[in-house]
């Protein structure tokens, strides 16, 4: 017995200690590369700042007192900037994301699979998904929270336990706050460990809403002032083969190029989740009931799936969260095959954390540039910014750091009524944000102080833009790849 404990000790020792090696990119460079990461530390730096003379937020923004859903890593990180830099803030709790994720998923095998604790290493590879490189960082912190809600959920027996309760309430209602997704997964997880606990009472049933009373009442209040909005249409492609693809890019590790390999990399994914489902039946068939039908609902989603995963019910998200859950029904790990696993999974973790540090070295490097010729603009401009749409992901909205540096207001900052921060009425005039071209030169840029474009100095039609701004009386400030025209009327 005493040897059995020192041992699950050990483990969690070994997982913690993996768990720090996973993050040590975010302690080396000092930009995180994903598309949306610098939106998130501007409306961190709002919350934060938003009294501040010198940037002015309180002119442009307002922040929302509605309690919406995706706010939960905005609101994480100005708490943090309490205590450190913005920039560190933003960095810690990207990086507190990747951390707890695999030690939530361990929790979560440990309650409801003692044995199969060791699947658990999969999780470190599956950290640096695709999602976390297009900037889902509200999803990535929810996640992390799920299991460890689904972990506590598993061993509780339905009675009013204070303690249990309290908990369950408390991380549900994060989950609402980190992304409605998430929350959702949730909500299916209380009703079919309601349905599926045993003997059905109005007391049992009580105490399951009362666990997500909180998020509920928050998520009506959300709707009902008409914060949820999406500009972005499904698109129901039914084909097989649009799946297969759509399943395989949301369970492939983000820094991974597999090239040639593209189709076996999706014959392994349909593999695995064929696998998966055998082993949900096995289980079921054991008495392992909850996780079994928590998992099949999740997957059932992959039917449905449209061809790319934007803010649409079912998206490949689901998936992923799907596989890290099914590793409570894989078969325990024994003998040669223990060894094998260990020595493969932990090889391909630190291959995936080595293949994601290159991301990171290389968006240093882009973004300090960038943040060099910021230095030299005015502050507090109202910038419209027109962005190559062939600039890597992690440039795309690199224009919000000369906003959460120098104030200033642009026309394409990800708020609105669904995020922790808004506009102040009337929006400023935008176009699509990858309106690019002679097409994007017109008159709603009147109402900017500068025009940016960001973009390689020898696109055509990057030049072609910058003789109709020069034409149209524009002053060049700098030249590309980061070009600043002043508006005829803008006097500094």
């Amino acid at each position: 017995m005493e040897k059995s404990k020192k041992a699950k000790k050990n483990f969690w020792l070994f997982f913690i200690i993996i768990s720090f090696i996973n993050v040590w990119p975010f302690m080396v460079y000092r930009y995180v590369p994903t598309m949306d990461y610098p939106s998130h530390l501007f409306k961190a730096s709002v919350i934060r700042n938003f009294q501040n003379s010198e940037l002015k937020h309180y002119e442009n923004f307002h922040i929302n007192l509605v309690p919406a859903s995706n706010i939960l890593n905005d609101y994480f990180t100005a708490v943090m900037a309490m205590f450190m830099p913005i920039d560190h803030a933003g960095r810690f709790t990207v990086a507190f994301s990747i951390f707890l994720l695999p030690l939530t998923v361990l929790f979560w095998i440990s309650q409801t699979a003692t044995g199969n604790k060791y699947w658990a290493i999969t999780a470190f590879t599956m950290t640096w998904s695709q999602f976390f490189f297009w900037g889902n960082e509200n999803f990535c912190l929810a996640t992390a929270l799920l299991f460890l809600f689904l972990g506590l959920l598993a061993t509780w027996n339905g009675e009013f336990r204070t303690r249990t309760i309290l908990w369950l309430t408390i991380l549900a209602t994060l989950l609402y706050l980190g992304h409605f997704l998430v929350f959702a997964i949730a909500i299916l997880g209380i009703i079919m460990h309601f349905l599926l606990i045993g003997p059905i009472s109005f007391r049992i049933c009580a105490n399951h809403i009362f666990v997500l009373l909180p998020g509920t009442v928050l998520s009506f209040i959300w709707f009902l002032s008409g914060g949820i909005s999406s500009h972005n249409a499904i698109i129901w492609d039914l084909s097989l083969k649009s799946k297969l693809i759509s399943i395989a890019k949301g369970l492939l590790p983000g820094p991974w190029i597999l090239g040639e390999f593209a189709v076996l990399w999706i014959f392994l994914s349909v593999l695995s989740i064929c696998f998966i489902f055998y082993r949900a039946f096995i289980s079921w068939k054991r008495g392992s009931r909850f996780v079994a039908a928590l998992c099949i609902l999740c997957f059932i989603h992959a039917f449905f799936l449209p061809s790319w995963f934007f803010i649409s019910i079912p998206d490949q998200r689901i998936c992923w969260i799907a596989v890290l859950m099914s590793l409570a029904l894989f078969p325990p790990l024994k003998g040669k095959r223990f060894f094998l696993y260990c020595i493969l999974g932990i090889a391909l973790s630190l291959y995936t954390t080595i293949a994601a540090s290159k991301v990171f070295r290389e968006t240093d490097k882009k973004t300090i540039q960038v943040e060099k010729a910021f230095a030299s603009f005015p502050k507090n401009l109202r910038l419209a910014y027109l962005g190559d749409p062939d600039l890597p992901y992690e440039l795309h909205r690199c224009f919000d750091y000369y906003h959460l540096r120098y104030g200033g207001i642009g026309p394409y900052h990800l708020f609105g009524k669904e995020r922790s921060v808004n506009y102040k009425s009337p929006l400023p005039p935008r176009r699509r944000i990858y309106a690019y071209g002679l097409e994007a030169i017109g008159s709603w840029l009147n109402a900017y102080d500068a025009v940016l474009i960001i973009s390689g100095p020898n696109v055509s039609t990057t030049k072609a833009m910058i003789e109709k701004l020069l034409h149209l009386g524009y002053r060049q400030h700098s030249k590309p790849p980061i070009a600043l025209f002043f508006n005829p009327k803008y006097m500094p």
